[in-house]
């Protein structure tokens, strides 16, 4: 094995296999933005509210006590 990119290690057969298929992570890329874009594209955008998702987990729980009221 080799050092790769940052210290880690990779096989010599992996690393000419990537060499040899430079597009396939230009296909990933493509791949991953297109995925991105299509979910921020599927609903509107809504802040990340975290008091409003511990309620809701409250509710759905039973209203099981918060760590302030266990003994």
């Amino acid at each position: 094995m080799r050092p790769v990119d940052g210290g880690s290690r990779q096989s010599s057969s992996a690393a000419i296999d990537e060499a040899s298929h430079p597009n396939a992570s230009d296909a990933e890329t493509a791949r991953l933005r297109k995925a991105w874009i299509d979910g921020l594209e599927s609903a509107p955008f809504v802040a990340f509210d975290i008091e409003a998702i511990k309620t809701k987990a409250r509710i759905r729980l039973g209203g099981n006590p918060g760590p302030d009221r266990c003994p």
